[in-house]
């Protein structure tokens, strides 16, 4: 298992599914073998410079990197481009980002916090969506004040299995 980045240039590819469109970057198996991945495995990185925390997932035979239509705007590039990836395995793949609209409400709120740290990572994954995903900073705020809530308050489990948090119903 590398613990130094592999530095790779792919082109940034299109699948359409009955699940909508994704763009990704295929891991080739000479990078999967030098990584050590052989299951799906979280990683950090850069592509074009624009810096990631994502899970090297499979699907069938293809082993992939999931590029939101968000990032690959800030990249540049579009479907066919090739573009620079920089890959490690992630030294802690338990951790999770907040987004800032949160990570200040916890910061203000340690009883938060300890309550977020103590969920699975990924619950804590899908908070951190469910803040990051709105386009508009207003809408960010109140998702992340309705976790915040729902941490203070004992609920936060009640709101993760009615699918508030992450992409269940989308």
């Amino acid at each position: 298992m590398a613990d130094t980045p592999l530095t790779l240039r792919l082109p940034l590819q299109r699948d359409v599914s009955d699940y909508g469109v994704f763009l990704y970057l295929e891991i080739p198996e000479v990078a999967r073998a030098a990584l050590g991945i052989e299951k799906p495995t979280r990683v950090i990185g850069s592509v074009n410079g624009v810096p990631f925390d994502l899970m090297v997932q499979k699907w069938h035979a293809l082993w992939f990197l999931y590029i939101s239509k968000t990032t690959a705007s800030k990249l540049g590039a579009q479907v066919g481009d090739w573009v620079d990836l920089v890959i490690a395995r992630d030294p802690d793949p338990t951790r999770v980002s907040q987004p800032i609209e949160l990570q200040v409400l916890l910061d203000a709120e340690p009883l938060a916090a300890e309550r977020l740290l103590a969920l699975t990572p990924g619950a804590q994954r899908s908070l951190a969506f469910t803040v990051s995903r709105p386009k508009r900073e207003e809408t960010r705020i109140q998702k992340a004040l309705a976790i915040l809530n729902h941490l203070l308050e004992g609920t936060i489990e009640d709101y993760l299995r009615q699918g508030r948090g992450g992409t269940r119903g989308r």
